[in-house]
């Protein structure tokens, strides 16, 4: 994604840009720039769907090092990780410490922005349709920190543990291991577009299975051993990581960097500082932000950004809480949708980064309908009196008190208190919450009462999105009304082929039951210092080995 600089067209500036990253084709870049370097090829369904992965070329999806690069320095980074406890483990990590565990362990696969895969772990892969396996041939000469070699029997007990102690999206096994280098996969029930991009996510990083086995879980929780181009010398949970270069990385040449490291820190004030400070120590190279203000004043001053994919911020309603007024209540989360004016609140907090949104899906993804299509689709715009007819319909004809608890870190919380101030106009008098990381999860995994404001990723195979956030497996949500119908429809989407329509009827039974409350699309980034080379243009992840400075450290 672009950045531009006229705020007067937000709303235009936002859907070219979520489009951008809907459709770029595949091309021929360095990882994370949205081109091709290997992976899936073939021809897309009809409304842009990402291509079904299909087996990757011989180049394997390895990109050579860069000529023009220097050897040399310190990357340190802050991004919105918690350290909330260890991190050895990747089926076991808490929310974004995975972001700590990020330069040290890898998949088996890439996932591109553009919904590309390439092999990494992985040296290729096979989709039998016949028997619903997918094949898996583990590359050869992939060692990991401890000296131990990467093979099928390693990626199957990693995949097994992950199956077994994780709560991974995708349903499958059992797994067999063919030869030395090959494993298949049974995926019951058949392939869906997203079954290999699955195996991509961050949960489904591959760790030492000799450390763990020898040495006990415990142990393995608390030193992280992957394959990947940095190994961890240091980590505090709370406080920070601290990495130094894999000489014996398997991929030649690579990294350039000699460390990386990733701090936690808070205030926004702070950040600034030490983003704008000289590289050094004391300073920082990278930081990752959702605060939009932020974004917008590193991005005026010349430094880069790295557009995340788009995220969808949500009020997410106690509907499955027998406590709460929106218990299974069709009716008040409308409600609240129409009582909130979002261009209001666009204009004094999206800095040119947001953009009013009525329906799960970002103009980004496929299942998206846009307002020229149907100008009321979604739930409802704003209109209070409108919210005064739901909330009679709704059994509360005078409103009623509630709860918003604030995502650390989703949202301005100025906005959460226009927001405040919007739905009492109408009777609904919420009290405001902002706990910290620790008191976050609680809320979302341990459930609530009331209302929680929260940023979802718009995953390029947006049926991910829906498994992964609003499905019955995840550990997400817990007062989130997931009906027999919801459930069947989310699974409904988990096809191989065209699975718009199912799509669309998830998102529409969201919004027409009151599930959710999409206020806008907003585009976070990571703000990189000027003169770092080799990093993505758009992208989740900072792909570390890639890096490198243009100055002599």
């Amino acid at each position: 994604m672009k950045n531009r600089r006229m705020i007067a067209l937000l709303i235009s500036l936002v859907l070219c840009l979520a489009l951008i990253a809907a459709c770029t084709p595949a091309g021929t870049g360095t990882p994370g720039d949205g081109g091709q370097t290997g992976g899936t090829q073939g021809t897309q369904p009809p409304q842009a769907q990402p291509p079904a992965p299909q087996p990757g070329p011989e180049t394997g999806g390895i990109t050579p090092p860069d000529p023009n690069a220097r050897y040399g320095g310190v990357m340190r980074l802050v991004t919105t990780a918690e350290g909330a406890g260890p991190i050895g483990l990747p089926w076991d990590i808490a929310a974004n410490d995975v972001w700590f565990a990020a330069p040290a362990m890898e998949t088996l696969f890439r996932e591109y922005a553009d919904g590309t895969i390439v092999p990494l772990l992985a040296e290729d892969w096979e989709l039998d349709h016949d028997r619903n396996i997918l094949v898996i041939h583990v590359r050869p000469n992939v060692y990991f920190h401890d000296g131990t070699r990467m093979n099928a029997e390693v990626a199957k007990w990693n995949l097994d543990m992950i199956n077994e102690e994780g709560t991974p999206a995708l349903t499958y096994g059992p797994i067999e291991v063919i030869s030395e280098y090959v494993l298949e996969v049974y995926i019951p029930g058949g392939f869906a577009n997203a079954t290999v991009a699955a195996f991509a996510q961050t949960g489904f990083r591959m760790i030492s299975m000799e450390n763990f086995v020898n040495n006990g879980r415990d142990h393995a929780a608390n030193n992280p051993v992957g394959t990947g181009p940095f190994i961890i010398t240091e980590y505090v949970t709370g406080s920070h990581m601290r990495s130094v270069r894999n000489d014996n990385y398997w991929q030649p040449g690579l990294p350039y960097l000699d460390g990386v490291e990733y701090y936690i820190m808070g205030d926004v004030m702070t950040q600034t500082l030490a983003l704008q400070s000289p590289h050094g120590p004391g300073s920082i190279d990278s930081l990752r932000t959702h605060n939009t203000e932020q974004v917008r004043s590193f991005v005026d001053r010349g430094y880069q950004p790295i557009w995340v994919q788009s995220l969808t911020h949500i009020l997410v309603p106690s509907s499955d809480n027998p406590d709460s007024p929106f218990y299974r209540n069709p009716y008040l989360g409308r409600a609240i949708s129409a009582a909130i004016d979002r261009d209001a609140i666009i204009a004094a907090q999206g800095h040119g980064v947001w953009g009013a949104l009525y329906q799960l899906a970002t103009p980004a993804r496929i299942p998206h309908i846009p307002e020229s299509v149907d100008p009321n689709y979604g739930t409802p715009r704003f209109d209070p009196d409108y919210a005064r007819e739901l909330l009679a319909r709704g059994g509360f004809p005078d409103g009623f008190d509630t709860t918003l608890i604030l995502q650390p870190g989703a949202t301005s919380r100025d906005a959460i208190v226009a927001m405040q101030s919007m739905l009492a106009d109408v009777g609904i008098n919420a009290s405001l919450e902002f706990p910290e990381t620790g008191g976050w999860t609680t809320f979302r995994s341990g459930g609530w009462d009331g209302l929680i404001a929260t940023n979802v990723i718009n995953h390029v195979y947006f049926e991910n999105t829906l498994l992964n956030m609003f499905s019955r497996g995840p550990d997400f949500y817990h007062s989130f009304y997931t009906s027999d119908e919801l459930e069947a429809l989310i699974q409904g989407s988990m096809i191989f082929g065209d699975n718009l329509e199912q799509m669309r009827a998830a998102n529409a039974y969201m919004h027409d039951n009151g599930l959710i409350v999409p206020m806008w699309v907003t585009n976070s980034a990571t703000i990189v210092r000027p003169g770092i080379h080799g990093l993505p243009t758009r992208n989740q992840f900072i792909w570390h080995a890639y890096v490198w400075f243009e100055w002599e450290d």
